[in-house]
């Protein structure tokens, strides 16, 4: 709304106090005014800009994370997602654990990395922690 009684020729070229086009009010607009109205204007637009560049910034990484959660769903075994409680039922004590991660022949911390993630994720929280 700003930016179009700006933008307004009468606005556009005041020098000096006008009847202020939005609520008709005589003699309010003052030069000083206009500078400010032009000042809040020039800054919402810098604020837009900058939203816009973080949206699309932010907006691939989001994706990207999601891909990641889920080829991550997808990789580790079951027996790594679930809780120790799930794997003793089925009868996989810690050293039956670390003998099939050894084949995966992926670093055991990676792995255990992975498995954080999901648990922290399936618990609501974060992907990554911080």
């Amino acid at each position: 709304m700003f930016r179009e009684a700006l933008a307004l020729p009468s606005v556009h070229e005041a020098e000096h106090s006008i009847d202020c086009p939005l609520c008709g009010a005589d003699d309010t607009l003052t030069s000083e005014r206009i500078a400010l109205l032009r000042e809040r204007v020039a800054d919402t637009e810098a604020f837009q800009k900058a939203l816009k560049e973080a949206r699309e910034t932010l907006g691939p990484m989001a994706t990207g994370l999601s891909t990641f959660e889920g080829a991550l769903g997808e990789a580790l075994p079951i027996f790594i997602t679930n809780p120790s409680k799930f794997r003793r039922a089925r009868g996989l004590p810690p050293a039956v654990l670390v003998s099939l991660v050894a084949r995966l022949q992926v670093p055991r911390t990676a792995v255990l990395s992975g498995a954080a993630i999901l648990e922290r994720r399936r618990n609501g929280g974060p992907l990554m922690p911080g």
